[in-house]
């Protein structure tokens, strides 16, 4: 039996890309961009190799997406550290 819990299929794959969050500073939002290897993606959620060690629940916002016409929100549902300065994400589209 798999633990799978998707409901769209992941297509595998490599590619660059910049996404950033947002973080509230004095009466504003701040912009904070990042760069990512994308590994796999769907409709409803992307993996990214990344260098920052993002929180659960944090809300990040993918740019240039193939099919998006602005930038993609999502929510970091879970972070795999390989490595003091490398991690994967799993992030779900909202």
């Amino acid at each position: 039996m798999s633990s799978e819990q998707r409901l769209h299929p992941r297509v595998d794959f490599v590619e660059e890309t910049i996404y950033f969050s947002e973080q509230r500073n004095r009466h504003k939002n701040e912009r904070i961009h990042y760069s990512g290897t994308l590994v796999n993606l769907s409709k409803g959620g992307a993996g990214i190799r990344v260098s920052h060690p993002h929180q659960i629940d944090e809300e990040i916002w993918l740019e240039g997406l193939e099919g998006f016409t602005r930038a993609q929100p999502g929510t970091v549902k879970w972070v795999k550290e390989h490595n003091e300065e490398e991690f994967e994400i799993g992030v779900q589209f909202f």
